[in-house]
């Protein structure tokens, strides 16, 4: 059985679970955009940990099976169409053969992930984007028992067009004009050339007035403050050392967030202990735990 992309759709690729350990050897651990995302969705589909999965940003590919699936999808608020009908995320849903597959692109938030119970087989390597054309090899029909959608309160933020994104003080804080006081006076708007690697804001200008730095490790919800005095937010696929004053960093628990920011969102950033950010990120690994757990339950 075969899935044929028709259309790639804006930035499709493929996505597996991130490999950590690699950035002392300059290699990012990559991964989903949104991992809480693409964890519940192989759950949803009774697939192992990991599987790989589309991840759509926007505009969402056009596909056809060669044989009747089960696929699933959760994330930002895609609608799939199927002969005319639409039908919501966060479920799965059945493919006849030949059949095909739209999507209609989110008002809210930014990427999604599409997965199929067993797992694709792709002829193209991890986060290369699709292309029309491409096949991915796919399994028989699975006659496990699953269940057909998340429960609506899974998700532990809101879609919008403005995010409030925690911080906790990063490495050359106190050596910017006002330390935090100005990052927190107002929105920072994200730029059309915001990606995977990170998202680039405008607002109000932070003056960084210490003296050049070496290059030094960084990852993923740092804040660098470029020459122009204005924020990028580093993403998944950000670099492992960079040279620009880091004012603040994201904490991990809010960095799902960062998948799903259009251009033109808003966001505004709060400050938190590092007690009160490992405290959020608990929180939320439990939270998806006990999610996982009633899917879990509901297959037996």
């Amino acid at each position: 059985m075969t899935m044929r992309i028709i259309q790639p759709g804006l930035s499709t690729i493929l996505v597996a679970e991130p490999h950590p350990g690699l950035r002392a050897r300059g290699i990012a651990p990559q991964g989903p955009a949104d991992q809480t995302a693409f964890c519940m969705l192989n759950n949803l589909l009774g697939n192992p940990p990991g599987t790989p999965a589309l991840e759509m940003t926007l505009q969402g590919p056009v596909l056809q099976f060669t044989d009747s699936a089960t696929l699933g999808i959760v994330g930002a608020p895609f609608e799939i169409v199927l002969d005319q009908q639409r039908y919501p995320t966060n479920r799965l849903f059945r493919v006849a053969a030949g059949q095909i597959v739209r999507f209609v692109p989110p008002k809210v938030g930014c990427r999604a992930y599409m997965g199929i119970a067993g797992g694709f087989r792709a002829s193209r390597p991890l986060y290369s984007p699709l292309k029309t054309g491409d096949v991915f090899r796919t399994p028989t029909e699975s006659s496990a028992k699953l269940k057909g959608f998340l429960p609506e309160d899974w998700l532990n933020f809101t879609y919008s067009h403005t995010y409030h994104l925690r911080v906790v003080y990063g490495l050359q804080t106190h050596q910017f004009k006002n330390n935090l006081s100005d990052m927190f006076s107002g929105d920072y708007i994200a730029q059309a050339s915001s990606n995977r690697m990170g998202i680039r804001l405008n607002g109000r200008p932070l003056i960084y007035q210490g003296g050049e730095l070496t290059s030094e490790p960084v990852a993923q919800g740092a804040i660098q403050i470029t020459h122009n005095q204005q924020p990028i937010i580093l993403g998944v696929d950000a670099q492992t050392i960079g040279g620009y004053p880091k004012i603040a960093h994201v904490i991990q628990a809010d960095c799902d967030q960062l998948a799903h920011v259009q251009p033109g969102d808003r966001i505004r950033f709060t400050e938190v202990s590092l007690e009160e950010a490992q405290n959020a990120l608990q929180d939320i690994r439990l939270r998806a735990a006990q999610f996982i757990d009633v899917l879990v339950e509901s297959r037996k």
